[in-house]
């Protein structure tokens, strides 16, 4: 129990803390590395969230999506969408039962959010 409460401390505090990088990024490339800082920070961290190699083409094409999402929606939509999944990421950072396996989910999630974010916001800074 006393594991479970500790890993939900961390997984919280990596979404809500700095761990977050504060820039924002001019283009997808950026937005790509500023989702894998992320990453690899979460996994310094918590090496027992890695499961595989952080940079990988799978995830270079997602975060890719991600920002393309948040470039090409980011005129026409409100920021719901990205409230939305910032609230899902904290509720799901909370849960008491999390396991590593949940923990690499939302590290996974908040690296795509932020992907999409700092897409988002090239296009409406």
């Amino acid at each position: 129990m006393k594991t479970k409460t500790l890993f939900a401390a961390v997984a919280a505090a990596l979404i809500l803390s700095a761990c977050a990088p504060k820039t924002t990024a001019r283009n997808c490339d950026q937005a790509v590395e500023v989702a894998y800082h992320f990453t690899e920070r979460a996994i310094s961290l918590r090496p027992d969230l890695a499961f595989s190699p952080v940079r990988n083409e799978t995830d270079d094409a997602l975060f890719w999506l991600a920002c393309r999402d948040g470039v090409r929606k980011g005129k026409t939509h409100d920021e719901t969408r990205l409230v939305a999944l910032q609230e899902y990421i904290t509720e799901a950072a909370e849960q008491p039962d999390l396991t590593p396996e949940d923990g690499r989910y939302l590290v996974g999630n908040m690296a795509m959010y932020l992907a999409h974010l700092y897409g988002f916001e090239s296009v409406n800074s």
